[in-house]
């Protein structure tokens, strides 16, 4: 069996910390953390619903789970 992501699902690795910056945006954080270069990257999946824009920060396994599943047959 393959699996595919679906058209609107895109995996982000950020290298930078994007992610907090977003979060504390949207959050209505007054001081937003500095952005800053990260030892090691951050993955996300980003989809979207309807017409909002959802996104889950994923750990190592995930991202390896998926970027796998994108690329092998699985039996």
């Amino acid at each position: 069996m393959k699996f595919y992501l679906h058209p609107s699902c895109h995996l982000l690795s950020m290298h930078w910390n994007s992610f907090d910056l977003i979060k504390a945006s949207r959050d209505g954080y007054k001081h937003p953390p500095r952005p800053k270069k990260m030892a090691h990257s951050q993955s996300l999946v980003i989809w979207r619903r309807q017409l909002q824009i959802r996104y889950y920060l994923m750990d190592k396994l995930e991202q390896n789970m998926l970027s796998q599943s994108k690329t092998r047959l699985l039996s």
